[in-house]
Parts: C-alpha cells; structure tokens; sequence
C-alpha cells in the first residue's frame, strides 16, 4: 500500500524486530485487535482527543477526504482493499459545500443577459 512520505519516514524510524509487525509489545510480539485498540485509545487521549476514536473512524475518514478530493472512487477501493466500487460509495459522504464547489466548476451555459429566473425570483408574482 502507498504511505505518504511522513509516514513512510515515521514507521522506518521504529524500532526493529524479527517480524513485520507495525503496533508489537515490549518484547515485540504481535498485538492481539483487542489491545491494539487500547493502545491507539491511549495514544489519542494523550494526544488529547477527547471523542471515541477507532480505526474505522479513521479509516472511514481516510476514504471521505479523498473522495472530497476528488480521488476516484475506484482508486479509493483499491486503497481501503475492497472487492466492488458498492462497497465504497458508503465511505463517500460529500459535504454540501464540496458538492456545491463541484457543479461550479461547469461552464456557464446561460450568458447573464439570458440568465433564467430563479424560483425565489417568481414567488409572488
């Protein structure tokens, strides 16, 4: 999976053991999901979050900032592992404003001398 180059640099600054795993314990075990889960929640609330954070939350969030970005949906796919593009449309809430700033990217297809009158325009007339 492409890592982003902070990232990249921060995990290769951690201490190596003799296996692959990213989160191990003192003695460089692997995690079971359970304790990984309330390692990451000590790690925010010294971070100072304050709000039940999960890696999901954080997964989720991923895929919503790069559909606001614009990403693909099919590249968002590939990065989140998932089999078919249905799987990801529900990590693809757009904001109101982002799909706002979106249509005004069209051309204007009504010069402003033949602009049409807008519903709120006609009301009480």
């Amino acid at each position: 999976m492409p890592l982003c180059l902070p990232l990249e640099k921060f995990l290769l600054s951690l201490p190596r053991h003799k296996h692959n795993y990213i989160l191990a314990d003192p003695d460089g075990k692997r995690y079971a999901p359970y304790n990984i889960r309330i390692k990451l929640r000590q790690i925010f609330n010294h971070c100072g979050f304050t709000k039940n954070i999960s890696l999901h939350k954080i997964r989720h969030t991923f895929a919503t900032h790069l559909a606001q970005y614009g990403v693909r949906l099919d590249n968002i796919k590939d990065l989140l592992g998932h089999s078919s593009t249905a799987m990801t449309n529900k990590y693809r809430h757009m904001t109101p404003d982002f799909l706002k700033d979106t249509v005004s990217l069209l051309p204007d297809f009504v010069s402003p001398k033949e602009k049409l009158p807008c519903a709120a325009d006609t009301q009480g007339s």
